[in-house]
């Protein structure tokens, strides 16, 4: 059913969820959004500006009697990844959402629903509504900016904006119950391989590796799933020892935090061997099936010939540096953290496939908890770049989040999940990069602790949020800040 805001608990978070959801506010389109939040603090009396990067900054004075209490930041992004299901007529642009209740859930029309993080926003605007009401130590709310596409607003915020606060919550998780206490760091790589291009006649076959589960590549590299860009250079070496073809072009995924579902190259062979092209194929997608993890079980290596003619395709050295090149590739996890055995450490994602007139390129994403670890990564990764003949360009980087193993912070909001829920706050690290990781790199003195509801299948049409979970952590977040306020 359509949701009705006055139905759903804490009603007022849900109030401001709702009026969110109205605005459009995707990645670089904030504008609108960082307006309303700057209204409904001038109507609360809120002192709250924007800074130059667009980041909305708001400082709630403490509640009289607390002013001794140290301070603390609150923040979460104004943007939303914008996905649709095919077919569907929504302009993010223009349209608000449509918001439907189903059970416990709330989601959107055939949209990305903005949990993440409007959720974070509806509750900052809670409290700036309840200041009067809810005990709280001064309180600076920091509502960053293009999170979801870089972190831009991170990166562009300046630390005095703190205002010499020491703790922060950060409220972007979408596991309730759980205090993500550290974070991967990361950068991009990309690389460049030299091609020289020749005509060549014969059959064009277009092959296509499909039917992968893909997913995030911080929070499903775990899974150790195929990655189709390299499933494909595999699938083409392996064929290279049946018949000969030559190389027209070479295409997989489109988002380097991605793992690449399909895969695609175009081929020229002789029409002599179409038919044992598909008795190869057919006993390598055999072969990859039977060796693929579960949710890879729909993979498939298909062939569409398609007319004689003579093609622009790689030379005989080209193609083997192609070639060579995603079979040395690293892939997937590198290493298993140390202190934590179960999560990964390292890894990487070879996200973008591309093949120009003279170039083909490779762009991996590069993750660790260790900065140093991941240097050492995007070093090997040159090397044999290098050797084959070929350059890398290391561009976004950000930094690992380290955890504290004496935050006060977490003790706090540990010690009041307890007096709520009766179950302590599990401590955990993710593989995805988050913006505590540049916070607490331009603060290190900084105590952070990163909360929120359950939030399933985020950045895809299928995005739902747990009401009740909702209404949970904000009675934590109210619990701690009252806890705070009177700490001292």
């Amino acid at each position: 059913m359509t949701a009705n805001p006055q139905t759903l608990q804490p009603e007022k978070v849900f109030h401001y969820f709702y009026k969110i959801s109205s605005i459009p506010h995707g990645s670089y389109h904030t504008e609108a959004l960082a307006a309303y939040c700057l209204d409904v603090a001038k109507q609360f009396g809120v002192s709250a500006y924007q800074d130059g990067a667009g980041n909305v900054i708001a400082t709630l004075e403490p509640t009289p009697g607390h002013e001794s209490a140290e301070s603390i930041v609150l923040q979460g992004h104004l943007d939303m990844v914008c996905e649709k299901e095919d077919g569907h007529s929504h302009n993010f642009e223009k349209d608000p959402l449509t918001l439907i209740v189903d059970g416990d859930y709330l989601h959107a029309d055939r949209t990305t629903l903005g949990g993440d993080d409007g959720i974070a926003v509806a509750m900052c605007l809670a409290l700036m509504e309840g200041k009067d009401t809810i005990v709280h130590p001064k309180t600076i709310i920091v509502l960053t900016v293009e999170e979801e596409v870089g972190m831009d607003g991170a990166y562009a915020l300046d630390p005095d904006v703190f205002d010499g606060a020491k703790r922060l919550i950060n409220i972007d998780s979408e596991e309730e119950g759980i205090a993500t206490m550290g974070c991967a760091g990361g950068a991009e790589m990309d690389l460049s391989f030299p091609i020289t291009r020749m005509d060549a006649p014969g059959m064009i076959v277009g092959l296509t590796v499909g039917g992968l589960a893909g997913g995030h590549s911080g929070m499903s590299i775990e899974r150790y799933g195929y990655n189709a860009d390299i499933l494909l250079g595999n699938i083409l070496f392996s064929l290279g020892k049946e018949i000969h073809f030559q190389i027209a072009d070479l295409a997989g995924g489109n988002k380097v935090n991605a793992i690449p579902q399909t895969a695609k190259a175009y081929i020229i062979i002789n029409p002599a061997d179409r038919e044992k092209l598909g008795l190869v194929l057919s006993k390598l997608q055999a072969t990859c099936r039977n060796s693929a993890q579960q949710d890879d079980k729909d993979l498939f290596i298909s062939a569409r010939f398609g007319d004689m003619g003579t093609y622009d395709v790689m030379d005989a050295e080209s193609k083997k540096r192609c070639l060579m090149a995603l079979n040395m590739m690293p892939d997937g996890v590198q290493s298993m953290n140390r202190f934590l055995p179960e999560k990964v450490h390292t890894s990487l994602n070879l996200g973008i496939m591309k093949t120009a007139e003279d170039t083909f390129t490779l762009i991996t994403h590069l993750r660790s908890h260790d900065d140093d670890d991941r240097l050492l990564l995007g070093d090997k990764i040159e090397a044999f770049t290098k050797y084959l003949g070929g350059s890398a360009v290391v561009t976004g980087i950000y930094p690992a989040w380290i955890p504290k193993n004496d935050s006060v912070l977490y003790a706090v909001m540990n010690t009041e999940n307890q007096k709520l829920f009766g179950k302590p706050l599990m401590i955990d690290i993710t593989h995805g990069g988050l913006e505590c990781a540049l916070f607490a790199k331009k603060c290190p003195e900084i105590d952070i602790v990163s909360v929120g509801p359950n939030i399933l299948d985020i950045h895809t049409p299928r995005e739902r949020l747990s009401i009740s979970s909702t209404e949970r952590v904000w009675q934590l977040i109210i619990a701690s800040l009252d806890a705070l306020a009177n700490e001292n």
